[in-house]
């Protein structure tokens, strides 16, 4: 996982400034781009996001889809074939089940996080290296 691409995609702003690499002649992040403090670092952009993201009215994730007679026109259909959205959904609900009950949840990149945010704003996020993911706790 490329954190600089990850943190472009959720609109967050960084620098070379916050980099542990210090490439000489650089103003600007770098794809090499790894926070000098990675404690601090996800604090901040966790608090970025929070300042950032709306808030959801709804408990959890939906999608309501009406009959588009635009569809019908041009012959698509039901065809009973799980949808890539719909598995992105019982995703993200399945890790706001689970933060709610007090475990750990994990998402693969900040703009997952940002959804949990929408309806779960005190979570801790913690960036694990090895796997690419970021865990997802409710504050205690």
């Amino acid at each position: 996982m490329n954190l600089h691409k990850d943190l472009l995609r959720a609109h967050v702003p960084h620098d070379c400034s916050q980099c542990c690499r210090k490439c000489p002649q650089r103003t600007i992040a770098c794809r090499d781009f790894y926070p000098s403090n990675s404690r601090i670092f996800l604090d901040y952009v966790l608090s970025y996001l929070r300042d950032n993201t709306p808030r959801s009215q709804d408990e959890k994730m939906k999608r309501n889809f009406g009959r588009d007679l635009q569809f019908e026109r041009f012959g698509f259909y039901d065809d009973g074939i799980t949808s890539l959205d719909t598995y992105y959904i019982q995703m993200i609900n399945d890790v706001l089940e689970q933060i709610r009950l007090h475990k750990a949840g994990y998402v693969y990149n900040l703009y997952q996080v940002q959804d949990i945010l929408r309806y779960e704003s005190q979570i801790q996020i913690r960036y694990i290296p090895d796997a690419g993911a970021y865990e997802i706790k409710l504050e205690a």
